[in-house]
């Protein structure tokens, strides 16, 4: 039995982690502690929320955000309304109203964790993986990750970086996909 926690970001919840696990295989389950778990899912700035994990663990950055040359603020712009004819055209207007239903429930039931996520954007979130085995997803249509962080990861030799097309929050919509990579690991 394989065990994978996920870590959503700061406008996603369990709604999103169940749209996850509905993809992962037999034999694999869910944990509520990332500390514990095989695998560990973060997404966007989930990947900023991370514990300290240990060598045993294989770390799944999904679209983290990481774009030097914009403000965070422009890069939510760009996922809410300059990428709106991509997520109708590649998800269909009911996955995108469910999406953006969920994110707007989360930002509002939890909105003490804005600060924690906006105080972590200033550290790197490279250093929660420094002794893990570490895969980053980044979305080739990705708001918030750039081609940068193909620069920022290159030295580091526990991390791999993939990418796949896509949006920000495909994981969300199209989870096939990424459970996929995960069952090379």
């Amino acid at each position: 039995m394989r065990t994978v926690a996920i870590i959503p970001g700061w406008s996603e919840g369990n709604w999103h982690i169940n749209q996850f696990a509905k993809a992962l295989p037999d034999g694999w389950e869910l944990a509520s502690e990332p500390d514990k778990a095989d695998i560990v899912i973060a997404h966007s700035s989930g990947c900023y929320s991370l514990p300290k994990l240990g060598k045993t663990n294989l770390t799944i950055l999904i679209g983290p955000p990481y774009d030097p040359g914009r403000s965070i603020f422009m890069c939510i712009w760009q996922n809410i309304i300059g990428d709106l004819p991509s997520q109708l055209r590649w998800w269909g207007l009911a996955k995108l109203v469910r999406v953006r239903l969920a994110n707007c429930w989360y930002a509002l039931r939890y909105p003490l964790r804005h600060i924690k996520i906006w105080r972590s954007l200033r550290q790197t979130f490279l250093i929660a993986v420094e002794n893990s085995e570490t895969l980053v997803i980044r979305n080739n249509s990705d708001a918030f990750c750039s081609e940068q962080i193909k620069i920022l990861v290159k030295d580091y030799k526990n991390i791999r970086l993939v990418e796949l097309a896509g949006l920000h929050e495909d994981c969300w919509i199209h989870p096939k996909t990424y459970v996929a990579l995960l069952a090379r690991f």
